[in-house]
């Protein structure tokens, strides 16, 4: 009966070990997800202020460029 009991008992934590794997798993895809969702963002953001003529400062700032006036 002991043995039995035994059993059960590391069949539960074994499952019980699975189940938290899984959990982790899910939330390291859900990680990478919205990492490279940040990362598109960004190349996003950068894109559309550098065709609107803003240029990023060397500190990381972004800067609309001045205008060249003429004459």
């Amino acid at each position: 009966l002991a043995e039995q009991v035994n059993e059960r008992v590391k069949a539960e934590a074994e499952q019980k070990r699975r189940e938290w794997q899984a959990i982790r798993d899910e939330q390291q895809r859900l990680d990478k997800m919205v990492n490279d969702f940040g990362q598109l963002a960004t190349a996003y953001a950068d894109a559309v202020l550098l065709l609107n003529g803003y240029r990023q400062h060397k500190r990381g700032e972004w800067r609309k460029k001045r205008e060249q006036h003429t004459g």
